[in-house]
């Protein structure tokens, strides 16, 4: 069987097919807030991959994954515990891995035990608030506050009816769309019209999502012009809008300035994120020195 780059085999294009067949049917179950049947298709999953499953490359990942933030979005408790063991046999550090002491955290959290806050403040001290990543906003409001937060929602944005569209939204969307088209031909004429978009976000503009993206874009520009510092203070600031911490490719490109400036704690934790949301995938087109800034460390396995 082929290897990739974290030396484990990938699963034969049959079962992968079923695999990701599968993988839509749990996503799409979630969305409907059928936790239990989400959680039913990811066992399913588990058991299609020939033992031991920590083996393949990539499923086991996410799967484990997945199957514990189910078991907390869903409060399926008893459940688990047997998707974190799993996680913790896929994960080289088992559970001193800090992604796995995070979600540990926050089923503590949903759980409701008493001193969850108090782990989520030890987390936030120890790693920062990089390795919150894609959790629901409440988590780190929670460990910075030092008291429970439960009314966000878990894109990080209050409930309620989406406001109307507004006339600066499609000049915005406009002008995003020129910069996207610009960036690989000239990434100064990109930037000049992400630019000019967020100038026509209302003020503050990390109240809003386009505010988010738009900051992430003109983060990503300055990537391209290895213009690290500049980069890294957009990008930190997309943080702040609604569901920019969902972004991986926010955080990823965050994690690369801050490793070209030799700010080194920093830019593993936001890699770190990245891995968290999105597998090692992401990392396929850059740069080998980024996902090895993890191997090395041994937060995840090689």
């Amino acid at each position: 069987m082929p290897k990739d780059n974290n030396n484990r085999p990938s699963v034969p294009p049959e079962l992968e097919a079923e695999l990701e067949s599968r993988d839509a049917q749990s996503w799409e179950a979630a969305e409907q807030g059928d936790f239990r049947g989400s959680l039913d298709i990811l066992e399913s999953q588990w058991n299609l991959l020939p033992a031991p499953p920590e083996q393949w490359d990539f499923w086991p990942d996410t799967m484990s994954r997945t199957g514990v933030e189910t078991c907390r979005d869903g409060h399926l408790f008893a459940e688990a515990e047997v998707w974190l063991e799993r996680m913790r046999s896929v994960f080289s550090q088992g559970a001193q891995d800090p992604g796995i002491k995070l979600l540990e955290a926050e089923l503590a959290f949903e759980r409701g035990e008493p001193d969850a806050v108090e782990k989520l403040q030890g987390i936030l001290r120890t790693y920062s608030a990089t390795l919150f990543g894609s959790s629901d906003p409440k988590y780190l409001e929670s460990a910075r506050t030092g008291r429970r937060v439960e009314e966000t929602s878990a894109k990080g944005v209050p409930d309620g009816p989406p406001e109307e569209r507004q006339g600066w939204q499609d000049q915005v969307e406009e002008l995003a769309g020129e910069g996207s088209d610009l960036l690989d031909v000239d990434w100064t004429e990109a930037l000049k019209a992400w630019q000019k978009a967020l100038a026509l976000v209302p003020e503050p503009k990390t109240d809003h999502e386009e505010g988010g993206w738009l900051l992430a874009s003109i983060g990503d520009a300055y990537h391209s012009g290895e213009e690290w510092a500049e980069a890294e203070q957009a990008l930190q600031e997309s943080m702040k809008a609604p569901g920019g911490t969902g972004n991986g490719y926010a955080w990823l490109r965050l994690g690369q300035a801050q490793f070209e400036q030799g700010n080194t704690e920093p830019a593993v934790q936001s890699l770190l994120s990245v891995y968290m949301l999105e597998g090692h995938e992401i990392f396929a087109d850059e740069d080998p020195k980024y996902f090895a800034a993890l191997t090395e460390r041994n937060l995840i396995k090689d």
